[in-house]
Protein backbone atom coordinates (compact mmCIF):
# COMPACT_ATOMS: atom_id res chain seq x y z
CA UNK A 1 0.00 0.00 0.00
CA UNK A 2 1.09 3.60 -0.50
CA UNK A 3 2.79 4.97 2.61
CA UNK A 4 0.34 7.33 4.37
CA UNK A 5 3.14 9.31 6.01
CA UNK A 6 5.06 10.37 2.89
CA UNK A 7 2.11 9.90 0.50
CA UNK A 8 4.16 7.49 -1.60
CA UNK A 9 7.05 9.87 -2.28
CA UNK A 10 9.50 8.02 -0.04
CA UNK A 11 10.64 11.35 1.42
CA UNK A 12 9.79 13.49 4.41
CA UNK A 13 11.03 16.73 5.95
CA UNK A 14 13.27 16.76 9.01
CA UNK A 15 13.48 19.95 11.03
CA UNK A 16 17.02 20.64 12.17
CA UNK A 17 17.77 22.98 15.05
CA UNK A 18 21.30 24.09 15.53
CA UNK A 19 23.00 26.96 17.21
CA UNK A 20 21.62 30.08 15.50
CA UNK A 21 20.28 27.98 12.58
CA UNK A 22 16.85 26.51 11.99
CA UNK A 23 16.50 24.65 8.72
CA UNK A 24 14.75 21.77 7.02
CA UNK A 25 16.23 18.78 5.27
CA UNK A 26 14.53 16.21 3.05
CA UNK A 27 15.24 12.69 4.28
CA UNK A 28 13.96 9.17 3.48
CA UNK A 29 10.62 8.40 5.14
CA UNK A 30 11.10 6.53 8.40
CA UNK A 31 7.97 4.43 7.98
CA UNK A 32 8.52 3.06 4.47
CA UNK A 33 12.34 3.40 4.54
CA UNK A 34 12.17 5.58 1.45
CA UNK A 35 10.31 3.10 -0.77
CA UNK A 36 6.96 4.90 -0.79
CA UNK A 37 5.24 1.63 0.11
CA UNK A 38 4.42 0.09 3.49
CA UNK A 39 2.82 -3.17 4.48
CA UNK A 40 -0.95 -3.42 4.75
CA UNK A 41 -0.75 -3.91 8.53
CA UNK A 42 0.78 -0.48 9.19
CA UNK A 43 -2.48 1.49 9.72
CA UNK A 44 -3.73 -0.91 12.41
CA UNK A 45 -0.29 -1.06 14.11
CA UNK A 46 -0.27 2.74 14.11
CA UNK A 47 -3.67 2.83 15.84
CA UNK A 48 -2.53 0.32 18.47
CA UNK A 49 0.72 2.24 18.86
CA UNK A 50 -1.21 5.43 19.55
CA UNK A 51 -3.12 3.65 22.33
CA UNK A 52 0.25 2.44 23.65
CA UNK A 53 1.51 6.06 23.56
CA UNK A 54 -1.56 7.41 25.36
CA UNK A 55 -1.24 4.78 28.12
CA UNK A 56 2.23 6.18 28.85
CA UNK A 57 1.29 9.86 28.51
CA UNK A 58 -1.79 9.49 30.72
CA UNK A 59 0.51 8.26 33.48
CA UNK A 60 2.74 11.33 32.93
CA UNK A 61 5.72 9.16 32.04
CA UNK A 62 8.38 10.31 29.59
CA UNK A 63 9.56 7.93 26.89
CA UNK A 64 13.04 7.90 28.45
CA UNK A 65 11.65 7.11 31.90
CA UNK A 66 9.44 4.33 30.48
CA UNK A 67 12.42 2.80 28.70
CA UNK A 68 14.44 2.85 31.92
CA UNK A 69 11.60 1.31 33.98
CA UNK A 70 11.02 -1.42 31.39
CA UNK A 71 14.71 -2.05 30.72
CA UNK A 72 14.15 -1.39 27.01
CA UNK A 73 15.62 1.03 24.53
CA UNK A 74 14.00 4.40 23.85
CA UNK A 75 14.05 3.66 20.11
CA UNK A 76 12.33 0.29 20.64
CA UNK A 77 9.45 1.90 22.56
CA UNK A 78 9.24 4.75 20.06
CA UNK A 79 8.93 2.25 17.20
CA UNK A 80 6.08 0.55 19.05
CA UNK A 81 4.28 3.86 19.59
CA UNK A 82 4.74 4.93 15.95
CA UNK A 83 3.51 1.63 14.53
CA UNK A 84 6.81 0.52 13.01
CA UNK A 85 6.60 -2.64 15.13
CA UNK A 86 3.72 -4.30 16.97
CA UNK A 87 3.28 -2.83 20.48
CA UNK A 88 3.62 -5.15 23.48
CA UNK A 89 0.90 -3.93 25.85
CA UNK A 90 2.06 -6.23 28.66
CA UNK A 91 5.10 -3.95 29.00
CA UNK A 92 3.11 -0.81 29.77
CA UNK A 93 0.83 -2.38 32.33
CA UNK A 94 3.72 -2.38 34.81
CA UNK A 95 4.69 1.30 34.37
CA UNK A 96 4.70 3.49 37.46
CA UNK A 97 3.91 7.18 37.30
CA UNK A 98 6.84 9.59 37.40
CA UNK A 99 7.20 11.42 40.67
Amino acid sequence: MKCPVCDGTGKTIAFLDGYKIHKQKIIPCGICDGTGECDDGYPERRKRGHVFHMMRVNKSISLRSAAKQLNRGVVELSHMECGRVEPDFSLYESLREDT
